[in-house]
C-alpha cells in the first residue's frame, strides 16, 4: 500500500468537503455531552484523493491542528482508512477534546446514513463523559487491538442508548454488508493480515449482537458465508460472544473485566494470524 500523505495547507475546495449540518436531535445530544463533561466535540470530514493518496481537511474544521496531528501518523491513518469513522479523545491543556474523524472516502458505503454515523461516534464521547473504562491506546502495528476491543464492548451500550433516543442505527450497520458478500462470492478467501482479522471479528460481533434477523433477512447467509471463508475469525467471534454473554457491561467493574478478556482474545487471534503469513 502506498503511504498516505496529509495535505497540510494544500486545501483545494474541490477536494476538501465540509461535514453536513447535524440533525437537531444530534446537535442537542452533542451539547448535552459537552455541558455534562466540560469536553469539546469536533467533527472533521477527511477527504481522500485516491489518485495521490492525499488526505485533506476543510480549513474551517474546528480544532483542525489536533486532527492534523493524527492524520500525520501513518499507523493511525491505516486504521482509520479501514473504518467509516473514528473518535479520538485527546487532552489539550485543561480541556478534553473528542475528535470525530469522518472517512469521506468511503461515504458511498454509508448509504446516506451520515447522522447515524455521527450518532454512533457521539456514543463513544458519551461513554467517556460517563467515565467508562477504555483500553489504553497502543500506538504502532497493534493499535487495532485497543480500537476494536473497545468498540466491541462499548457498542453494546451505544446501541442501547441510540435505541432509547429513537436513532435508527440498523441501516448504517448493514449498508456495506451486501457489497462485502458479493465480493466474497466472486473471490477466493485471502490470507488476512492480523489487524484485518481483528477488524472483521469486531464487525461480525456487531452484526451478531446488534442486527436482528427481522431487520436483515440476509443475516443467516452472512454468518454462513463468513464462517466458511474465515474459520479462525469464526472461532474468535464465538469466543468473544461467549465472553460477553450474560455480562452486565453497564457495571464499570464488569466493563473493565470484559474489555481485558476481549482484548486478550483479539491479541491471540492477531498472533495466530501473523504466524501464518
Amino acid at each position: 500500500m502506498r503511504s498516505f500523505r496529509f495535505a497540510g495547507a494544500l486545501l483545494a475546495s474541490a477536494v476538501a468537503f465540509a461535514a453536513p449540518q447535524l440533525a437537531e436531535n444530534l446537535a442537542a445530544w452533542k451539547a448535552e455531552i459537552e455541558q455534562a463533561s466540560g469536553a469539546r466535540i469536533a467533527i472533521g470530514w477527511v477527504s481522500h484523493q485516491r489518485e495521490t493518496n492525499v488526505l485533506t481537511l476543510p480549513a474551517e474544521t474546528e480544532l483542525r491542528p489536533l486532527f492534523a496531528n493524527y492524520l500525520r501518523d501513518e499507523n493511525f491513518v491505516r486504521e482509520f482508512m479501514n473504518t467509516h469513522a473514528m473518535t479520538v479523545s485527546v487532552r489539550n491543556g485543561l480541556v478534553l477534546h473528542h475528535l470525530i474523524f469522518i472517512n469521506g472516502g468511503r461515504q458511498e458505503e454509508w448509504n446516506g446514513e451520515y447522522n447515524a454515523l455521527v450518532a454512533h461516534e457521539l456514543g463513544h464521547a458519551w461513554l467517556k463523559a460517563l467515565s467508562y473504562p477504555v483500553p489504553i491506546y497502543q500506538a504502532g502495528p497493534q493499535a487495532c487491538l485497543s480500537i476494536h476491543s473497545g468498540d466491541i464492548v462499548q457498542h453494546i451500550l451505544i446501541r442501547a442508548e441510540l435505541e432509547r433516543r429513537k436513532i435508527d442505527h440498523i441501516p448504517l450497520r448493514i449498508a456495506p454488508l451486501g457489497q462485502l458478500m458479493e465480493r466474497w462470492k466472486a473471490t477466493p478467501p485471502e490470507n488476512l493480515a492480523p489487524c484485518t482479522a481483528v477488524q472483521l471479528t469486531a464487525l461480525w460481533v456487531d452484526v451478531r449482537l446488534g442486527v436482528p434477523a427481522t431487520a436483515w433477512p440476509e443475516k443467516e447467509r452472512f454468518e454462513q458465508q463468513i464462517a466458511a471463508r474465515y474459520p479462525k475469525v469464526h472461532e474468535a467471534v464465538n469466543d468473544v460472544t461467549a465472553i460477553l454473554n450474560g455480562k452486565d457491561v453497564t457495571d464499570k467493574g464488569v466493563h473493565r473485566f470484559v474489555l481485558a478478556e476481549v482484548f486478550n482474545r483479539l491479541k491471540t487471534l492477531a498472533a495466530t494470524t501473523a504466524s501464518k503469513r
